[in-house]
Formats: structure tokens, sequence, C-alpha cells
């Protein structure tokens, strides 16, 4: 709001002074010069008889009337006046300056000054001179008021508080000449806006400031309106204490918006009222909690109550809150519809990225942060979904130009996980250590080396025993483009050393190499890799492996996986018979089925074409593996696992015999995860192997074991 209005006072002062002035203008502080007089008085006695004092007199006459324009045409005619009447023309000049300052030109006033004031006696040139202070003066007070004025102006167009207390102090800081009361208006709107930003210590002091000034002020009824504007002041200081209290309670749970809610409506209960705009301001809090709720019915309520009560200098405030609100609902409703596609996307990601794309192309448009907030949730299910390249460009692109802060927090954290989905080169591994007892140790090695029983242990005694076992484990992988296709290498390593039973310590490695292709597309990860493997026994050669294989990987809904592989391997091995090709498949299946727990199911078929005919046969079986992990692995991790398993050996038919074994396994483990580095473990593992043939039956194994390891 402005409070000053300089030029209609000028004017006034003037029209009943002649050429004076009016002192009240001028603060204390800032007094104009005493020994200034006004231009000579226009006398009101008897008309001259000169023919031209009494062409003066009648223009005069029509100014007293309130008749400037007949009396400033006349006026200027005069101008013309001839030279042995120059005075005359340097009078008019002067009046006519003071009549272009009573209008608030100033330059036309200056010149007519400058005019009057060429080759004139020392009574009119004293007098042009005091004129020129006074437009100087009133010029220098009309300057004050209009950067007033336009400070108001940014204020009501919406200018930061940061940005006005600036400018109040700007004005504040301007020399003499002003306004007596220009200080304390002055400090009652810096109040104002201190309020609005939360600084009520601040508010306070300018609010005090104004007071003291008031208090210095000639002009009782002046002197009345500011302390009335200061004591509305005062509540308003206490209004916007309530009002950022609110705003501050809502911004921390808005979910939870009651104690705002309460401090919005305490300011709308306060007797006297405080001034409007922080009604208002009340009003628009409690349209905020409503959306907040999603009662946009409430919301629009409380802004009509607002524009009721508004000023016309206050209405298009409250039509952009509407437009506001109206924004603010098409970005609830747009909202609710990117956390159901977020909740949706593991159990079915293509219609959540079908909602994504309706919201982001979607009129009347949501907001920026919205449509962004959209394409960061669209480009992390990509990234779930394996769509490395989309899902980069997306998060790149409002990473760019993000709309707020959390947003580009959020595109930096997409980023960073797509890399670490996907990095350049990795190497993780595992070295283990541990300790078994096994209550009949060569069964064991006897289902490693298949059926040939050379180890020294009969196969119906049992030969218990203890082993030491260490085991490397190494997993490389190297980025060879952008879609996430990548070159996997897996080494692994296992030395058995047994305690007594020397002859069947045993080396075991196995090594897997070859790229894997990723394929968004089927949700599909495909692998061609070359197989080696070789078995020492106490130090001699047993066997060596080499082929390749191909194996694929599916993800269906949700965090079930389809999964299959085929190996083509040949062995040498230096027992008699066993040198041939092996083809070995299986298939698996595996799902989350609660928190923390998975399922798995695998069957496995392999066919074994060896040198001694006997030998050959089909193995059939399948296992179940069911896992339980809890805890938090950053810290402390612990997972349970049991995965019991049966094989149906069926050996080629010879003089009408056909050779069968069955094979059953178990395998129970509990673990302990140390802030992802360091495992402990126990486990149990059984096998037994029957057979029709009784010297290739065995006495079952029951391994009972620890470890302890390092991963990285």
């Amino acid at each position: 709001m402005t409070f000053f209005r300089f030029r209609p006072v000028l004017g006034l002062c003037l029209a009943t002074t002649g050429l004076g002035l009016p002192t009240m203008l001028m603060a204390a502080v800032c007094p104009t010069p005493n020994d200034d007089r006004a231009a000579a008085p226009v006398r009101v006695g008897k008309p001259p008889v000169e023919p031209a004092a009494r062409v003066m007199y009648d223009a005069d006459a029509l100014r007293r009337a309130g008749k400037r324009a007949e009396a400033d045409a006349i006026y200027t005619r005069m101008l013309n006046t001839p030279a042995d009447r120059r005075e005359t023309s340097r009078r008019a000049a002067l009046r006519l300056s003071q009549s272009a300052l009573t209008r608030g030109d100033f330059a036309t006033a200056r010149d007519f000054a400058a005019r009057a004031t060429k080759g004139a006696s020392a009574e009119i040139a004293t007098q042009a001179a005091q004129l020129t202070r006074r437009i100087g003066y009133a010029e220098t007070i009309a300057a004050r008021g209009a950067a007033y004025d336009a400070v108001a102006a940014r204020r009501s167009a919406g200018a930061g508080t940061d940005e006005l207390v600036g400018a109040y102090n700007t004005l504040l800081s301007q020399p003499c000449p002003y306004p007596d009361d220009y200080h304390p208006r002055i400090h009652l709107q810096l109040a104002d806006v201190l309020a609005e930003k939360g600084d009520v210590a601040g508010a306070r002091n300018a609010l005090a400031e104004a007071k003291q000034e008031t208090a210095a002020l000639s002009d009782v009824e002046r002197a009345a309106r500011i302390r009335e504007r200061a004591s509305l002041s005062e509540r308003d200081i206490d209004a916007s204490l309530l009002i950022r209290q609110g705003d501050a309670l809502a911004d921390a749970d808005p979910a939870d918006a009651a104690g705002a809610e309460a401090q919005y409506r305490q300011v709308l209960a306060m007797a006297p009222p405080p001034s409007i705009s922080r009604l208002i301001s009340a009003h628009f809090g409690l349209s905020d909690v409503a959306t907040e709720r999603g009662d946009f019915a409430t919301a629009r309520a409380e802004l009509d109550t607002a524009k009721a009560m508004a000023t016309p200098e206050q209405t298009a405030r409250v039509d952009t809150k509407f437009a506001q609100l109206a924004q603010r609902e098409i970005d609830y409703k747009a909202r609710a519809r990117i956390d159901v596609a977020q909740s949706d996307a593991r159990a079915t990601p293509t219609q959540s990225l079908a909602i994504l794309d309706e919201i982001i192309a979607q009129q009347p448009a949501p907001s920026p942060q919205v449509i962004q907030s959209a394409q960061l949730t669209q480009a992390d299910i990509l990234r779930r979904e394996r769509f490395y390249v989309k899902s980069r460009t997306i998060a790149q692109g409002v990473a760019t130009s993000p709309q707020n802060e959390r947003l580009a927090e959020r595109a930096q954290n997409l980023l960073a996980r797509i890399e670490a989905d996907t990095p350049r080169q990795s190497l993780h591994g595992s070295v283990v250590a541990g300790i078994n007892y096994d209550t009949n140790a060569p069964a064991l090695v006897n289902s490693l080396r298949n059926e040939i029983d050379d180890d020294g242990y009969p196969n119906n005694q049992r030969f218990d025993d203890g082993s030491a076992l260490a085991r490397v484990t190494l997993d490389y992988r190297l980025r060879l483009n952008e879609n996430g296709d990548q070159w996997r290498t897996r080494f692994t390593g296992t030395q058995t050393a047994q305690f007594s039973l020397e002859r069947i310590d045993r080396t075991i490695l196995d090594i897997e190499t070859g790229p894997y292709f990723n394929i968004p597309s089927a949700r599909m990860t495909v692998g061609v890799v070359g197989l080696f493997s070789t078995e020492r026994r106490s130090g001699d050669f047993v066997q060596a492996n080499y082929g390749a294989g191909i194996n694929a990987e599916r993800r269906l809904s949700g965090d079930m996986v389809l999964g299959g592989a085929y190996e083509l391997t040949h062995r040498n091995d230096r027992r008699a018979g066993l040198d041939g090709t092996f083809h070995y498949g299986r298939v698996y299946l595996g799902d989350t089925v609660g928190l923390g727990q998975t399922l798995r199911g695998e069957v496995q078929l392999q066919y074994r074409n060896v040198t001694d005919p006997t030998l050959d046969s089909f193995r059939y079986g399948g296992s179940l593996s069911y896992s339980y992990n809890w805890g938090d692995r950053e810290t402390l991790g612990y997972e349970f696992s049991i995965e019991p398993g049966y094989q149906f050996i069926d050996y080629r038919s010879f003089a009408g015999f056909r050779r069968k074994d069955e094979r059953v396994t178990a395998q129970a483990d509990f673990t302990v995860t140390i802030r992802r580095q360091w495992q402990i473990g126990l486990l149990y593992q059984l096998n037994n192997l029957d057979s029709n043939v009784a010297a290739n039956e065995r006495l079952a194994n029951h391994r009972f074991g620890i470890r302890a390891g390092w991963l990285f």
C-alpha cells in the first residue's frame, strides 16, 4: 500500500500560499532553508490602472479562482511583452514556473525560472533563485515518494522478503530532504516484511523505531494514523509468527497437519483481527492442509473465503492461489498414479511404465517437478528391467536441469545405481576356510569320482575322518557396452586335506569364462561360456574336463526367475573307461515367497557317453532349496538354508541286466554375515548312494562343518 501522494499536496499548498511551499511536509531533521522567501506575492487590492499590470492582476484573479489553464494562457502571452516592459515578462515566467511546479513538471518549472533570471532586477533574481531551490526540494521529495511507490509495487508483485528488506533499508539510508513521516512509514512496512520473513525480533525492532519517530511528528492526525497502523502491525507480527509455525508443522509432516491447522485457526480467531493480508494467509494455510489430505473441495472453500475479504490489490494474489490449487490437484492425482506405478512395478512393470508415460504426456500437464519425479520413477523401473541405455538417458536429462534439490539427489543416486549394476569392471570373490567331520568320508569321494572303487576303502565299511577345507572364488566382470553386456570369468579352487585318510586329499579347480548378453526386451540374460575343470587326488591327476555351454535366465512376474543351462564337455580320466563326452542340462525356477524368503526348484538331466559302454548312463535328478534371510548385512545379517536333492542313475542294459543307482542328498546351512565382509557358518550334509549292485552301494556320509570366510 502506498502512503505518499506528494503532487496533489504540493499543488494545494502552492495554490493557497502563492510561491511558498508548505512547511508541514518538512521533517524536523530535514528542515527547508528558513531564509527562503516566496516569489513576489500576488497583491489583492485595487486594480492597477497601467494596462500590463491590469492584465497581470486579472490573470492572478483567475488563478485564485482555480482557473489555472486560463491564467497560464495569459501569463504565456505576457512572455512576449515589449522590451521596455521586460519585468512584466519575467514576473509572468515566475508564475508559469510555479504553475509547472504545482503540476509536478519540474523540468518546465526550471526552464521558466531560468528565463525569469536573465537580465532581471535584484528582487526578481532573488525570487527566481528561491524558487529554483524550492523546485529542487520538491523534486527530491517527489523522488522519495516514487522510490517508495516502486518498492511497494515490487512487494505487490510478490518480490522476495530478502529483496524487500534490502530495498526498504536503502530508502532509509537516503539523505535529506524527505517528508516528516517518511521514516515511520518505511519502518512500518519493514516490520511487516520482516514478520512475513519470520524475523520476529527484527520486526519488533522496526516497529519500535516507527513508534519512536512518530512521537516527533507535529501533524496530530498523521501521527494518529501511524499509531493505528503500528497497532495493526503488532497484531500482524503475532499472526505472522503463528502462520510461520503452522507452515513449519505442515512441512515437517504433511500427513499429520493437525498442529498446523490449529495455528492457522488461531490467527482467524484473533480479536481484534490482524490485517486482511494475514487473514488471507491463514486461509491459504488451511487450504494447503486440505490439499495435502486430498480434500480439494474444502481447499477451494477456504480460497473462496479469502477472495471474499480481499481488497482489489489482493485479488490477484488469491487468483494466483486458485491457479496453484488447480495445478496442485493435477499434481496430487499424478503423484497418486506414480505411487501406484511404483508399487506395482515388480509384478507388472510394463503396465507401470505405460502409466508413467501417460502422466508425462497428459494435458493439463502436471508441474515440472512432478513430471521429473515420474521420469525418475520410470528410469528406475527401466533400470530394474535392465534397459540401462534408456534409463541412463532419462536420469541424465533430469540431472542436467533438476527442478529442486531432492530431484537432483534422486537423479544422481539413480545414475550411481545404474553404474553399480553395470560397472566398467568388477572383481568380487571370497576366501573361505573350514573344518569338517565326515562319518564316512570315502562315500563323498566316491560320489565325486563316480563308481570306480580304487581308493582302498571298502564300500561296506565306514571310515570317519576330519578334514580341513580352503576355497577361493573369484568373479571378474568387464562391461562390453552401455547395454550392460559383460564378459564374465569365474574361478573356483577347492583344497580338501584329510586328517587321516590322506589318499583322498583332493584339489579341484573350475573355470568358466565367456560373454553374457543383456536382452531387456525379452527380460533375459544369455551367456555363452567356455568350461574347464580338473581334479587331483593326493597330488596325482584324476580327471580334466573342457567344453562349452550356454545358459539363459528370464525374469517372470515379480521376483520369479526361470533359468536353464546346457553344457557339453569332454573328459580325460586316468581311470579306465571313463574318457568320453558328457551332456548336462538343467532348468530351475526361483521366487520370493515371503519377506527375506526364497524358494528354488531345479531339475537336472545328464547323459554320459564314455569309452566303457557299461558305464554309459542317464542321470535324472532334482532339488528344492529354501533360504531365509534376516537382519542387516551392513551390520549383522543371518541366513538359514536347506536343500534336499534326489538323483536316479540309469545305466545301459547288458545281457539282460540294467544297473540302477539312487543318490539322496541334503544340505543345511546357517551363516552369519558381518559388515558384508566376513562370514561364519555351520553346515550339515547328507550323501547316500543305493544301488541294485551290492558292490557299488556305499554307507551314507554325514558331514558336520564350520566355515569362516572373507568376502570382497
